[in-house]
């Protein structure tokens, strides 16, 4: 298995781990200092062919649930991107992830749209990823990834609401036959 570093970004900082033989190591902090930057690049540059995993924890997200048309290859990819875009002009880091299709006539999918809309904080640590060339493998946001933790815990309730503690305050995060509804 391939080593990994997986990092969460808060306002308040980073925490990152490597995840080694299929087990994440310690965790350690690294505030949003340039001590805790220049640190978090000692990291990386300790294991310099490592794909990073950046996991974003903000409340500057934005959800967005539509149905759209159902369409294929070349065609799915332009109305997503086009959708996109229509959402989400002035961010990078935006995400379409579809939730099934609708059971009437036409059988339409459903789509989350997901977008990380302030990247300020995300700023400083793609800045020191950049400066080590360390691989980025993604970026996800919390309540997207929290969508797994459901399946590992085997959770089997239709309804779910995630209630987390955070440096800025409580998350709730609804899931709904296993997908995230924002």
């Amino acid at each position: 298995m391939t080593t990994k570093i997986i990092a969460c970004v808060t306002t308040q900082g980073a925490i990152g781990s490597l995840f080694e033989h299929g087990k994440l190591g310690p965790c350690r902090q690294f505030p949003a200092t340039e001590a805790g930057q220049q640190a978090f690049g000692e990291l990386l540059q300790a294991h310099p062919a490592a794909p990073v995993y950046l996991m974003v924890d903000s409340v500057e997200e934005d959800y967005h649930l539509e149905t759209l048309p159902h369409v294929s290859g070349s065609a799915r990819h332009e109305l997503l991107q086009r959708k996109l875009k229509q959402l989400y002009r002035n961010t990078p880091y935006y995400t379409a992830w579809i939730q099934g299709r609708e059971s009437g006539k036409r059988r339409d999918d459903r789509y989350l749209f997901a977008a990380l809309i302030n990247t300020d904080m995300l700023r400083p640590w793609l800045d020191v990823l950049q400066l080590q060339q360390a691989p980025l493998a993604g970026i996800f946001l919390l309540p997207m990834v929290s969508q797994e933790l459901l399946s590992l815990l085997k959770l089997t309730q239709p309804d779910v609401l995630l209630v987390s503690r955070h440096h800025d305050g409580l998350r709730q995060s609804f899931f709904q036959g296993g997908q995230l509804k924002a």
